[in-house]
């Protein structure tokens, strides 16, 4: 618990009864979503050392011990951490349009721009290749190996790091795909053009430059 408590803000932590985090449990809201994978992967080294803490109190349940170290072994799994990274920036652009639609009184010209900035940013997704998308470039960037060929992020384990490389980069795209129909679906934006020209109607502050 005191690695954890290290990395997280006071505000974060309930101020009495309990051990854990506030909003860990969070909502079905995209932007929460967005919010904790970029917590796991700023601490995912203090969260991995926490289980491996709690593995070793005697005051836990030995039950209760064996459970943890089975998480601690899926979360060494390099697939973990990497596709934290990839689905951070997979649904960056959609909890943008997320947040909009759910303000109390909804803005068209708001919300048809953050249509239009979800789908270039996922063609965009599509159109880089997997190591330079912007939060896996930045967790590859702090991935250490060493002459033995053990890998590690923020000084825990990691397992399977090649595998993991390899997986992500041959489905990357199919999910990205399978995230934008479902938003095709859901919005019915299937003719982008129209909106085109209908954001260029309705928003009044372009029109001196028309």
């Amino acid at each position: 618990m005191v690695e954890l408590k290290t990395c997280l803000e006071p505000t974060d932590m309930p101020s009495k009864g309990r051990s854990r985090p506030l909003r860990a449990c969070g909502t079905r809201f995209i932007v929460h979503k967005v919010a904790a994978l970029g917590r796991v992967i700023d601490r995912f080294g203090a969260y991995l050392g926490h289980l491996a803490s709690l593995t070793k109190d005697t005051t836990v349940k030995a039950l209760d011990r064996q459970k943890l170290k089975g998480y601690s072994l899926k979360w060494q799994d390099s697939k973990v951490l990497l596709g934290c990274a990839f689905f951070h920036d997979l649904l960056k652009p959609a909890s943008i349009l997320c947040k909009v639609l759910q303000d109390d009184e909804v803005c068209v010209v708001q919300a048809i721009e953050s249509i239009m900035k979800t789908k270039k940013g996922l063609e965009n997704i599509k159109s880089v290749a997997f190591n330079e998308l912007p939060t896996v470039k930045k967790v590859t960037g702090r991935i250490k190996q060493d002459e033995n060929g053990i890998v590690t992020y923020q000084g825990s384990d990691l397992k399977k790091y090649a595998g993991a490389l390899t997986f992500l980069k041959a489905h990357y795209v199919e999910w990205t795909e399978a995230v934008e129909n479902c938003l095709r679906e859901h919005i019915k934006s299937q003719h982008t053009e129209l909106l085109t020209h209908a954001v260029t109607v309705l928003a009044t502050n372009g029109w001196e430059r028309c």
